[in-house]
């Protein structure tokens, strides 16, 4: 759930809360949180993959963004 929250919201930020609500109840004590984690993970291995490949990591537009992304998560963590 959290892959497909990540890449749907990469794409239209609306997405994230009707695939939520979709996917039905979760059994979880602090789902949100647990998506934050998760969400952390992909893009922290999205970037690592950008840079593997020659992306440039510091761009703040195109696949670069997850740096922004990254950034904003840091903020709220």
């Amino acid at each position: 759930m959290a892959k497909a929250l990540f890449c749907a919201a990469h794409e239209d930020p609306r997405s994230y809360q009707p695939i939520l609500g979709g996917y039905g109840s979760v059994e979880h004590p602090d789902i949100e949180r647990a998506l934050w984690l998760y969400t952390l993970f992909h893009r922290v291995s999205m970037w690592r993959w950008l840079t593997k490949i020659g992306a440039d990591a510091t761009a703040e537009d195109g696949s670069g963004g997850l740096i922004g992304d990254l950034r904003e998560m840091a903020a709220e963590g």
